[in-house]
């Protein structure tokens, strides 16, 4: 809370401050078969609200509160995005990489068939291999899982403004990335073991690469076709004003999977462009790099699908976060623009309780040379249209202090309808309730239900955009709001450090605290700044795990490639020569992955931004990021290439006379 703290009895305090009977809040303890049962909650809750003041209120404690959930929804939405696309991305993998491997084992399988094998015994064999190396994955991932875990708890305490307690074994979370672990491996291996039980003894000896150069079955691309002009047509409508319940992200997601076999129609043009552009630098072992791509089409479409996967994904959500940050800046600049802030402690997160700052030290403030206007702040919970929301009470001594974002209505005639009586609602509040400017909301008050007409929509993220804004003369009327949170206090710019001064000495001896703008929104950056660096690790370990993908099959085509290379080297081709077409490869697998995939990107961010409006009321703008995309795909590309190093190495360590004795 940002404040010292001193734990004492509650007799104690009422006696040591003249409080005698006063209380902040009282804390009511289900029983264990009621604790968990929401409906048992509110009818407890029902009972209780009859029996209290006008301005008191019974809620959830912050722990399972509406305002700590809407405060998080932005962030587990991210997570739980990234998290999707990871799992994508791994399913793309395991395919690739158990293609790989029954194209390589062909022989061993036919004759398998030969002494008698059953395709379902290929079957079986397959998925056994999936499941032991799905078992192995997993427990690697878990233990880097629980370490992460530590790192993204400090994230959300950040942001929370609380401690959380440490984390705790359950076997929950590890049953269920257990499940997800061999699922996905379930589902990634299922094509290749289909196509290993199509092997037969004499078409698979003597022929193991036969079926990989055919490329995508016709089957597969017409529909990922079909799907990809459907998934178009569904989000085209949408944006249209059609199918509003559609779920844009997720129909968006639908379409980058089923571009993935498409991108096989265009796998030749793309490549041919590639190579050209590494003409002028090795024309001889880019056009060796691009006809050894094309000789495996399958394998060279999933790694490129993989790559532009993982690239629109990575880059999509990194644009809309830099969008949101951005978003959530211009709002605090705006919403809190005052130069210092003084409060007894910062408020709670879910209940926006604070200790009451006295009455009588605004003189005092005002009294400071260089102070040119104080506003005061009160918040305090109610309910407003059958939603918990939250009042904020101010001053509004000028206009400037009217100023919010996401209304065309300026601040000088906000000032004059709150005053008058009228209230501005949070852009969730309004979506919630269905309400707009011009209409009337229900408030309970003291006085029994009013309606207040609403003067405008505002954007907000405070308490989850559940927010009433009140002017506070008509808070005390109607709700008696009594005391100060915080104090909004501007001052001369050319006097601010005299000003400050001043300040922490008039509210040392209150034990108040003195913030300046630049501290507060220090503090808020830092609270976004681990959950934004916890996103951005899950954005750069899908870009890694491509480039794995991009690893596994350059080796495999090395590997393959090892009577070619030996004959290549025979005729006077150098390891410096053998290196290069093996980086060609990753140039050419990067550039037609990597390209369409951050255009593809810039297409979900926009479509994510609109999705925003379910979870804070507005649509974030979209903007283009020229320094995110070309910085992105410089690193994007280095990664790839960079994935080549130990798949080049190894092409030029062999022995070219051992290879062709081999073959």
């Amino acid at each position: 809370r940002q404040g010292a703290s001193m734990f004492v009895t509650l007799s104690a305090a009422q006696r040591r401050f003249a409080a005698q009977g006063a209380v902040d809040e009282i804390q009511v303890v289900l029983d264990e078969s009621s604790r968990d049962d929401p409906q048992r909650v509110e009818a407890v809750a029902e009972a209780i609200r009859p029996q209290l003041p006008p301005e008191a209120d019974v809620h959830p404690p912050a722990s399972r509160g509406q305002f700590a959930e809407e405060t998080l929804l932005s962030f587990e939405s991210g997570v739980r995005m990234a998290t999707s696309f990871s799992l994508l991305a791994a399913v793309f993998i395991i395919a690739n990489t158990f293609l790989m491997n029954v194209g390589q084992r062909r022989p061993q399988l036919a004759m398998l068939r030969a002494i008698g094998a059953t395709r379902r015994q290929i079957l079986a064999l397959i998925y056994w291999e999936a499941v032991m190396l799905a078992l192995i994955g997993t427990a690697l991932g878990l233990l880097l899982g629980w370490a992460g875990a530590g790192v993204l708890s400090t994230a959300i305490g950040r942001l929370m403004q609380a401690d959380l307690p440490p984390l705790r074994l359950s076997i929950a979370p590890f049953a269920w990335a257990t499940a997800f672990g061999l699922g996905i491996s379930a589902l990634g291996v299922w094509y290749p073991a289909f196509r290993a039980t199509r092997v037969t003894p004499r078409e698979g000896i003597g022929q193991a690469g036969r079926t990989d150069s055919d490329g995508m079955p016709s089957w597969m691309v017409t529909l990922g076709l079909i799907g990809s002009i459907v998934a178009f047509g569904l989000l085209l409508a949408n944006l249209q004003g059609r199918l509003q319940r559609l779920d844009r992200v997720l129909t968006a997601v639908v379409l980058l999977v089923a571009m993935v076999p498409v991108m096989a129609l265009v796998l030749q043009p793309l490549s041919s462009f590639a190579a050209g552009l590494l003409a002028w630098w090795s024309r001889v072992e880019s056009r060796l790099a691009r006809r050894q791509l094309l000789r495996h089409r399958t394998r060279t479409t999933l790694t490129v699908g993989v790559l532009f996967v993982a690239s629109a994904t990575g880059f999509g959500l990194a644009s809309s976060l830099i969008d949101n940050v951005q978003d959530i800046r211009r709002w605090y600049r705006t919403a809190i623009a005052s130069d210092f802030f003084i409060r007894a402690m910062m408020p709670d997160l879910e209940t926006w309780s604070s200790a009451s700052i006295p009455d009588n030290l605004e003189p005092q403030l005002r009294e400071v040379p260089g102070v040119t206007t104080i506003d005061t702040a009160r918040f305090v919970r109610a309910q407003a249209a059958g939603q918990s929301v939250m009042i904020l009470a101010r001053e509004y001594p000028t206009e400037d202090y009217a100023t919010f974002e996401g209304t065309r209505m300026t601040a000088r005639e906000i000032r004059r309808r709150l005053i008058r009586g009228e209230v501005a609602i949070g852009t969730v509040l309004a979506q919630r309730t269905g309400l707009k400017a011009g209409d009337e909301l229900e408030l309970e008050t003291r006085e029994g239900l009013r309606r207040l007409p609403i003067a405008t929509v505002v954007e907000d993220y405070q308490a989850g955009g559940l927010t009433v804004h009140m002017q506070r003369d008509v808070a005390r009327r109607l709700l008696g709001l009594e005391g100060v949170d915080v104090y909004l206090i501007r001052a001369d710019h050319d006097r601010l450090d005299e000003v400050e001064q001043r300040l922490r000495a008039i509210s040392q001896p209150h034990g108040l605290i003195v913030q300046s703008f630049g501290e507060l929104a220090s503090m808020i950056d830092t609270m976004m700044a681990g959950v934004v660096a916890s996103l951005w690790v899950l954005l750069v370990l899908g870009l890694v795990v491509a480039a794995l993908g991009v690893t596994n099959t350059l080796h495999m085509n090395v590997l393959e490639q090892a009577r070619e290379l030996a004959m290549l080297r025979v005729i006077a081709m150098t390891r410096r020569q053998v290196q290069t077409m093996v980086f060609a490869q990753a140039f050419i697998l990067g550039l037609i992955g990597i390209l369409p995939g951050i255009a593809a990107g810039m297409g979900l961010a926009y479509l994510i931004n609109l999705s925003t409006l379910k979870a804070i009321g507005h649509v974030v703008d979209f903007r283009f990021h020229p320094l995110l995309a070309g910085g992105g795909f410089v690193v994007a590309m280095l990664l790839v290439i960079f994935a080549a190093w130990s798949p080049a190495t190894r092409a030029t360590r062999g022995n070219a006379v051992e290879a062709l004795r081999a073959t």
